[in-house]
């Protein structure tokens, strides 16, 4: 029964499409409840995909079909307008409150009784019962002890049994090697029967030893995170708005000298000098956005990781280090690539030389969007 009472609590606070738990909750009018930038990002892309304006849109729960209670508004303006959910939210915060870590050697016993630590080596939380009698058998004498009261949990949310060791193939065995070849965790019998051939193949014992300091991979992070850093730290946007109002002052001034032609060549130039501009500060400031993230992905990732390090096995950080390895690879490319090919952005304007035939002219000059590389930001 209480296996299903957590199953149910965390459908209760999961957003249904990010898959983790609810962030500033807003409802629908079918009563489905999702994080408010998940669903707000789900209805832009609706209405993007559509290329026009939407009159409704579906629940991707439910599929019912929803409409805006206020339809003449800007979609981003009525999205902005759905419910917040307030009852989650406060069971949001009230099931933080009551939290707390059982004693697993009670609970095997069907019982319930609370854990004052934490051992290492194990993985697992003992009431002071337990933990005198895990210290008085000879396998785990040697075992090293937490106060459960000093980890904090909720600063990064980490729960120790989900970084299992156990072989995602044989569900008897724990991983005790790691194949570079294929990037797998292996138990004995994986080592035996699929990577007999394997030429990189180390004892997890062995490598684990190389992680009591930060090492390589670590550094490599830090990197990508400086790099993402120098960019969103430099004030590269309103340079980007000064190019654009030099540029636009300067074609003023030019064309306060001659009338009647150039007039109307000036509308026609700041309107081109206009749509250029929207179109590159959205391709710059998505580029931004990107960064942003990545820097941010990559602070959690150094704080868990530092968690992990503190009060987890060495086991336990080089899986987390593997499978978050595993799952950003492709955003590390997207990252290098990004940070290879921009740093910035350079608005480049020509200006006619010829100004006497003004009959004959047929525009005031060319715009250039430039984007500066720094190599030295990516080395």
């Amino acid at each position: 029964m209480a296996t299903s009472g957590h199953v149910e609590e965390r459908e209760i606070f999961t957003c249904s499409i990010c898959l983790e738990q609810l962030k500033s909750p807003r409802s629908l009018p079918c009563l489905h409840t999702f994080c408010f930038q998940c669903i707000r990002e789900y209805i832009l892309s609706t209405e993007r995909l559509s290329g026009h304006k939407i009159a409704n849109y579906m629940c991707p729960v439910c599929r019912t079909i929803v409409m805006p209670e206020h339809p003449e508004l800007d979609t981003t303006k009525w999205v902005e307008a759905l419910p917040h959910n307030f009852t989650i939210s406060s069971l949001l915060e009230t099931s933080k409150e009551q939290q707390t870590q059982e004693c697993h050697t009670c609970k095997r016993k069907q019982k319930c009784i609370s854990a004052t630590k934490w051992c290492r080596d194990c993985s697992e939380a003992f009431c002071d019962d337990c933990r005198e009698m895990h210290s008085l058998m000879k396998s785990s004498m040697s075992h090293e002890f937490v106060d459960i009261a000093s980890i904090p949990t909720n600063e990064c949310g980490i729960d120790f049994s989900k970084i299992s060791d156990v072989c995602p193939v044989h569900s008897s065995k724990v991983v005790e090697a790691y194949c570079f070849d294929h990037e797998e965790l292996c138990c004995v019998l994986c080592v035996t029967l699929q990577h007999r051939k394997c030429v990189d193949l180390k004892a997890i014992e062995d490598i684990t030893r190389k992680y009591d300091e930060k090492d390589s991979f670590d550094a490599k992070w830090t990197k990508i995170k400086s790099g993402s850093e120098q960019i969103l730290q430099k004030d590269l946007k309103d340079t980007l708005n000064k190019s654009f109002s030099s540029i636009e002052s300067t074609v003023i001034d030019s064309v306060n000298t001659a009338k009647s032609k150039l007039d109307s060549l000036l509308v026609v130039f700041l309107k081109e000098l206009k749509t250029i501009e929207g179109k590159t500060q959205g391709d710059f400031e998505s580029k931004l956005d990107f960064v942003e993230k990545l820097s941010n992905r990559i602070k959690d990732f150094v704080r868990i990781s530092t968690f992990i390090r503190s009060f987890g096995s060495k086991t336990q950080l080089f899986i987390h280090i593997q499978k978050s390895k595993k799952e950003l690879h492709s955003e590390i490319d997207n990252a290098a690539e990004l940070l290879r090919h921009f740093t910035g952005v350079i608005v480049n304007f020509h200006l006619e030389n010829t100004l006497q035939n003004l009959m004959e002219m047929k525009k005031l000059g060319e715009i250039q969007v430039v984007e500066k590389r720094n190599k030295s930001v990516t080395d």
